[in-house]
């Protein structure tokens, strides 16, 4: 199964490059491809970013320029490093909170969720306008795939998250029913019930 790309244009400038120390600060400029794709990977904890340094090592055409592990320090590391994209490991509000600021200091830098399936502000986030959502139970090489999606311009998300969410709102929307029914019609009339109005 395929995932769901929906075209969106995105015109960025081209950024200087950067190194990446261990620790994920920037320590110094070399020269890029242009075609080498610059990754910022946001998360809390240490065993997620290597993880993902996994996963990215084998990419030739995606390069990690740095990590951050809070709100402050991703700001930062966004100035910094100019990355095509953004990684954003995601854990409820905070999360969101920063993936807002984000958006609202560098609108244009397209942003994947990295997120369980059921996190709600990992779908505000996207909803919102995230470039592409990944959920924990995928494929590793989704996340290359997602990345090298959201910077051409698509938004990157599986069917299955979709699928969820679609099935997630008809229950929703049949509870908002329901309820309603029993607000509007508290008296179950009978047929021998003498108050029942005539037709």
């Amino acid at each position: 199964m395929a995932p769901y790309n929906d075209k969106i244009a995105l015109h960025r400038q081209p950024a200087p490059a950067t190194t990446l120390t261990s620790s994920g600060r920037v320590v110094s400029s070399m020269p890029t491809s242009p075609s080498v794709l610059r990754l910022l990977i946001l998360a809390d904890y240490p065993v997620v970013r290597h993880g993902l340094r996994q996963i990215f090592g084998g990419a030739t055409d995606i390069r990690i320029v740095a990590e951050a592990r809070d709100a402050a320090d991703s700001m930062k590391q966004i100035s910094a490093c100019h990355p095509d994209a953004v990684l954003l490991d995601f854990a409820g509000k905070a999360s969101y909170d920063l993936f807002c600021q984000i958006q609202s200091h560098h609108g244009d830098l397209p942003i994947l969720i990295f997120s369980t399936a059921h996190d709600r502000y990992a779908k505000k986030a996207f909803h919102r306008g995230a470039m592409g959502y990944v959920t924990k139970d995928h494929a590793p090489d989704h996340l290359v795939l997602a990345i090298r999606g959201i910077v051409a311009g698509e938004r990157y998300v599986w069917p299955s998250i979709v699928l969820d969410w679609r099935e997630q709102l008809h229950a929703c929307v049949a509870a908002f029913l329901a309820s309603t029914v029993k607000v509007c019609n508290p008296h179950v009339w009978s047929s021998s019930d003498r108050s029942l109005p005539h037709r």
